[in-house]
């Protein structure tokens, strides 16, 4: 996305309702919740990264439900490949 104009301080450039958004909130009261509860280890906030497991695993909870999904069509719009560290040549990672 790029900006064709200024954008100012606090001008709204776009509006999301809450319930189309992929949050934390949303994937602990999904019907997942029950998973989440009852696997602290993994899903805890005590944990690094447990808040970012309960939303990874609400997205691939969503991504099988296909067209059933509420979020299909951004889940579609994800990117399918990422240009990571670790898949970089020797060379490139050289340069750094």
């Amino acid at each position: 996305m790029v900006a064709t104009e200024d954008i100012g301080k606090g001008e709204v450039i776009i509006k999301v309702p809450s319930k189309h958004i992929i949050s934390t909130r949303a994937a602990f009261y999904s019907d997942l919740k029950d998973i989440f509860y009852h696997n602290p280890q993994l899903f805890g906030k005590h944990i690094t990264d447990g808040e970012d497991m309960i939303v990874h695993a609400f997205i691939l909870h969503e991504i099988q439900k296909g067209e059933k999904s509420q979020f299909y069509w951004m889940i579609r719009m994800l990117p399918k490949e990422t240009d990571i560290l670790m898949n970089w040549e020797e060379e490139d990672l050289e340069e750094l």
